[in-house]
């Protein structure tokens, strides 16, 4: 009864997981979000119901919980601004990280103080999307992701680790093996498609028919229906080549 209102940045299940509990246990306000995270928010819950029954356990909320979650949620544009509570006016700016992925910036009272959440974030344009907005109208306190912020976390960037993608995957073609390519279904296999199909392209992997398995049917589904979250040079292949 405390809470006015849930903020989801997206869809990942570390940050929105366990948000049908919260209605199983009673919660009846409002949740916010864009709208690719609610569809992709509905679609990792509901696997992982599956996922866990699966493996003879009990979930922790069913599906009529994850249907009131849908049912509960405000979609908001990124940029737009509204009330979330008396005194908190929420705006949700571009995190980069996946589709519809927020950085959560909340105005407190009549401009007293405001703060941002950044949710995971990338500031770098991607196959997918373009980097996570930094600039704000006003910022006295940050919440900050760090995941690989230690000063060991360095992480080769994204055209080595393209290059070293195309080049392991035409080695293994090149001698009549097989590719398998385990990767998350949301965001990570989409990349990983754009960077076949462009290598394939470009003649640096060899024409093979590319299989696809589980979620990634509807978490691309889910990609495409949302052009206007994709970076600009995707929306444009998608507009003119389909």
């Amino acid at each position: 009864d405390s809470l006015d209102a849930v903020v989801v940045t997206h869809a990942h299940l570390d940050h929105c997981g366990l948000v049908p509990v919260l209605l199983k246990y009673g919660y009846k306000g409002p949740v916010y979000c864009t709208a690719p995270t609610r569809d992709l928010m509905t679609l990792m819950l509901l696997d992982a119901i599956k996922v866990v029954n699966s493996e003879a356990r009990k979930s922790l909320y069913d599906s009529s919980h994850v249907r009131d979650l849908v049912i509960r949620t405000i979609p908001l544009r990124w940029g737009e601004t509204t009330d979330v509570a008396p005194d908190v006016r929420l705006t949700l700016h571009n995190s980069g990280h996946i589709l519809g992925s927020s950085s959560c910036h909340f105005h407190l009272g009549e401009g007293d103080h405001n703060l941002v959440y950044s949710g995971d974030m990338k500031f770098e344009r991607s196959w997918l999307f373009n980097p996570a907005t930094n600039r704000f109208p006003r910022l006295e306190t940050l919440v900050l992701e760090s995941t690989y912020g230690g000063y060991r976390d360095i992480q080769p960037s994204r055209q080595q680790a393209t290059d070293d993608f195309a080049s392991f995957a035409a080695r293994a073609l090149g001698r009549g093996g097989k590719l398998i390519v385990p990767v998350f279904a949301v965001g990570r296999s989409q990349e990983v498609m754009l960077v076949i199909e462009e290598r394939m392209r470009a003649g640096q992997i060899p024409k093979v028919p590319v299989y696809l398995d589980g979620m990634i049917f509807e978490a691309t589904a889910i990609h495409t229906a949302y052009p206007e979250y994709l970076n600009s040079q995707l929306r444009t292949q998608i507009f003119q080549q389909g």
